[in-house]
């Protein structure tokens, strides 16, 4: 996460929740809410068409649809992992299958109940898979992409984003502007960085990617 404040840390200690940070203009740093926020984004966009304005009353659809689909890399679907079991989905109501006809509520209630004894050792199964699977992309990436890494001191350029860019750059604006002071580097390619003229901090750490070497 990247928004930070003393009543939010408060909020976050006294619910138990343990705060880690990402670096600005970064999305690979919240890798699994990113690709969950695309996924959705994605499904309402072709649910919609020209309708935009309606997003809201398609958003329940469109989190059920993700919530009882299973996941590649975990192989079960969010609402199994919560519940230790499938959903009964809406087609399976208009069109009787096996698991609405052949029920009896007494035998129902219990194998839900022995379902959900079971659903601690299906979450650490989904989790072995899903671990396995960050190797496999890990792996894959890291043979493709060369890091760059940046020593404490070193004077760095800072990538022009839309945030901080001017109002009235245009096209011919700059890309990169600086330079700025390493102060402090963090783990997975973040760094502290410090304006070199205004000896102003830069609040949140810059990844690598959006960084490149001063050259004097």
């Amino acid at each position: 996460m990247q928004f930070d404040n003393r009543r939010f840390r408060s909020y976050c200690t006294e619910k138990g929740i343990k705060l880690q940070f990402s670096s600005r203009s970064y999305p690979q740093g919240n890798g699994q809410a990113e690709k969950t926020n695309r996924t959705i984004f994605d499904c309402l966009k072709k649910k919609l068409e020209q309708r935009k304005g309606k997003w809201h009353e398609e958003l329940p659809n469109v989190l059920w649809a993700y919530r009882t689909t299973k996941r590649k890399p975990t192989g079960e679907s969010p609402f199994s992992l919560a519940y230790g079991t499938e959903a009964v989905i809406p087609t399976e109501v208009g069109l009787p299958t096996v698991r609405t006809i052949v029920v009896e509520n007494g035998e129902n209630d219990q194998q839900l109940a022995h379902n959900l004894d079971l659903v601690e050792e299906q979450r650490e199964i989904a989790a072995l898979r899903l671990a396995n699977y960050q190797n496999q992309v890990a792996t894959y990436f890291n043979k493709r992409v060369k890091s760059k890494r940046f020593k404490v001191g070193e004077w760095v350029l800072r990538k022009v984003m839309e945030n901080t860019k001017d109002l009235n750059a245009g096209k011919l604006g700059r890309i990169w502007e600086g330079p700025y002071e390493v102060t402090e580097a963090f783990g997975k390619g973040a760094y502290k960085l410090r304006h070199v003229e205004t000896g102003q901090y830069v609040p949140r750490p810059w990844n690598a990617i959006h960084l490149r070497k001063y050259h004097i």
